[in-house]
């Protein structure tokens, strides 16, 4: 029957014994804490010259071990054999490994609503060393610092909706969900394993602006504008007046959208000639009356009056 010792023995100190103190043992239903244990003594009575063991299997786990990725603890083994003194072998080791792997995809929402994702194999990092390794600067901050591949990816009428990524939260091989809390730079932990890089696509979307002309019927003035952005975009259109026309009354120079997928958000823009003074030209008009007698017939009335032109 094994027993156990809750301090480590040292080596040292045994090199020269021919017999080890086991009053300190207890046996495994005398432990109460099997933490504190750091000794095992494993004793065989009647064994051969020829004899073997095998293989003697200890069984256990450590508290915490996924923080400890990229630390290696070493066991001693120290064998007795009748008064021969101690045998001391210390290259038996335990070390703690992990690994991450953090993906990249692209995100967008079709036209039924639903969310879709499209896998970005190239800006996948796989085997991270927990601990250890750091997450790489791997990741386009603009359209064009894609590659070719990712690029023909985007689906027809979307467009990269910023140039900024999220880190989001993932499922690893086993399922367990990242934390998401691994940035660029930082050293990859026991949880960043399943993270994922996202981008999000947005759908693009276009108005048009037409000018007309409102003393001529609503004529259209010059050629019809297009402004095109992502769809749900919110801005303001600076109205651009052509020559020889003013606003109309009531016409905002600003007008304020925002894009849609239909012709609701198109604007129209009111127009009326512009009337430009060049100076004034001054006529008089003369009334004489006739046929009367002459002390019954009114004196010439003359009113002069100024025209701009």
């Amino acid at each position: 029957m094994p027993l156990f010792f809750i301090q480590l023995l040292q080596s040292r100190s045994l090199r020269d014994k021919k017999t080890i103190d086991t009053s300190s043992y207890v046996s495994a239903d005398e432990v109460t804490s099997w933490d504190s244990i750091r000794s095992v003594l494993i004793k065989i009575n009647n064994f051969g010259l020829d004899d073997s063991t095998g293989k003697i299997a200890l069984n256990g786990t450590i508290a915490d071990m996924q923080n400890l990725a990229g630390m290696t603890g070493y066991l001693q083994a120290i064998v007795l054999v009748n008064d021969d003194g101690a045998s001391v072998d210390n290259s038996t080791s335990l070390s703690i490994t992990g690994t991450s792997t953090v993906t990249a995809r692209f995100h967008y929402i079709d036209d039924n609503g639903e969310d879709q994702y499209i896998t970005l194999d190239d800006l996948k990092q796989t085997d991270l060393q927990d601990n250890v390794d750091s997450l790489q600067d791997i990741y386009p901050t603009n359209l064009d610092g894609f590659s070719a591949v990712d690029q023909a990816l985007i689906p027809e009428g979307y467009t990269l909706a910023s140039n900024q990524y999220t880190y989001v939260s993932g499922a690893n091989a086993d399922g367990i969900m990242s934390s998401a809390t691994t940035k660029v730079g930082d050293t990859a932990v026991y949880n960043t394993d399943g993270e994922i890089v996202q981008y999000e696509l947005a759908k693009n979307a276009s108005l048009t602006v037409t000018y007309i002309d409102d003393a001529a019927d609503g004529a259209v003035v010059g050629d019809v504008t297009t402004v095109t952005g992502l769809l749900g975009a919110s801005d303001t259109y600076k109205v651009v007046i052509p020559n020889g026309y003013e606003l109309a009354s009531g016409q905002a120079s600003s007008i304020g959208y925002t894009l849609s997928d239909s012709d609701t958000d198109n604007l129209t823009v009111h127009l009326v000639h512009q009337i430009t003074v060049i100076g004034t030209k001054t006529t008089t008009n003369t009334v004489t009356y006739t046929g009367l007698p002459t002390d019954k017939t009114p004196a010439s009335q003359s009113k002069k009056s100024f025209v701009e032109c």
